[in-house]
């Protein structure tokens, strides 16, 4: 992992829990990781406007105040042009239903993901290398 994909990862985490603050660490992790999957690290565009569906909040360059992930930037236009269609599909479905809540844990996450989404065999085990990756990359740095 580069220090540009993991740079992606952290900021995509920001904007997701900017926006959804109860999710867990490892949901959050894991939609990050997955929308780095689809994105090719934010090199492609697979978002539909997703300002549409939670209203006209402007949340432009106004600083996170994330206990977990530090202090990132919250940037709105490139929270658009990388965002992925099953986070987009979860967040603006599931997350209004009553199983929203028990998304939060990671495995029914992954669960919800491969029955409802029903993505290529092996996407939850490319994603999960991803994250794997991550912490790794974040546990090497932190040593240093």
């Amino acid at each position: 992992m580069t220090s540009k994909q993991y740079d992606f990862i952290k900021t995509m985490c920001c904007n997701i829990e900017e926006i959804f603050p109860t999710l867990s660490y490892d949901v959050t992790l894991f939609i990050a990781c997955q929308s780095a999957l689809e994105t090719n690290y934010g090199t492609s565009d697979l978002c539909r406007l997703f300002k549409n569906y939670f209203g006209m909040r402007n949340p432009m360059s106004r600083p996170s105040t994330s206990k977990v992930w530090g202090n990132c930037q919250f940037e709105w236009a490139n929270f658009n042009s990388c965002y992925s269609s099953i986070v987009d599909y979860f967040l603006c479905v599931a997350y209004r239903k009553p199983l929203a809540k028990e998304l939060e844990n990671l495995d029914l996450f992954k669960y919800f993901i491969k029955n409802w989404y029903c993505p290529e065999k092996d996407y939850i085990e490319k994603v999960s290398n991803i994250m794997s990756n991550f912490k790794s990359y974040k546990d090497e740095n932190r040593t240093k």
